[in-house]
């Protein structure tokens, strides 16, 4: 997170080298709670989409997850 505060901060208007921002602080900001959401549901649904696929052929992996759940 620091670097991304970092490169906006650091951006090619403040150097002069363009005239218009490429993204706005709003962007910005969609950009970085997108990324930090999507982080947080990716490990929730896994965790709601794999005990149904258990089946007696995966017993050893659905034997692990169900001993990571305890």
């Amino acid at each position: 997170m620091a670097k991304a505060v970092l490169a906006l901060s650091l951006g090619l208007v403040q150097a002069g080298i363009i005239t218009v921002p490429l993204l706005t602080q709003t962007q910005f900001t969609i950009l970085v709670l997108t990324a930090f959401i999507t982080t947080l549901i990716a490990p929730l649904s896994l965790r709601l989409a794999v005990p149904p696929l258990c089946t007696d052929t995966d017993a050893d992996f659905c034997e692990l997850w169900r001993q990571v759940e305890e």
